[in-house]
């Protein structure tokens, strides 16, 4: 092969290989996103299971950016749901603290074929125990979810 068609093969490579790179980085924000949607379902049904009552994934591009992943159950907590093999938890306890304003943060997350785990910052469990006895006292005087 010349020099010039070399050149010419070296520069469709390129752009053969920066149209293939653009296809995968889309292609891998899609999966991403559906994978999340499918986990913020998966939590609303394992959390409707564990209270007793119904949550559901909630309707976040009518909410803002900082609505809860998931909705439902006792009021002023704030559900932050991540399905992910690397575990960020500091990164998404701080989102979840950022995100809550005036309620109580908690990341619900887990792993691919491992059970759902809950964190919260120490501090918040005196907070969360008053919530859920608030809750289950007036779940049980009207048989009621919210």
């Amino acid at each position: 092969m010349g020099a010039p068609v070399l050149g010419l093969f070296r520069a469709c490579l390129r752009a053969r290989l920066r149209a293939c790179l653009r296809a995968l980085r889309y292609g891998l924000r899609m999966h991403s996103r559906n994978k999340g949607k499918r986990a913020e379902r998966e939590a609303a049904a394992v959390l409707s299971e564990v209270f007793g009552c119904e949550f559901r994934r909630s309707q976040q591009y009518a909410g803002g950016v900082d609505s809860a992943d998931v909705v439902g159950g006792p009021p002023d907590l704030h559900w932050e749901v991540k399905h992910q093999e690397r575990m960020r938890l500091y990164d998404w306890v701080e989102q979840a603290v950022a995100d809550a304003d005036e309620t109580t943060p908690l990341v619900l997350h887990r792993q691919n074929r491992k059970e759902w785990l809950v964190t919260l910052r120490v501090n918040d469990l005196v907070a969360l125990g008053r919530i859920l006895d608030k809750w289950d006292t007036r779940k049980s005087s009207t048989d009621s979810c919210s």
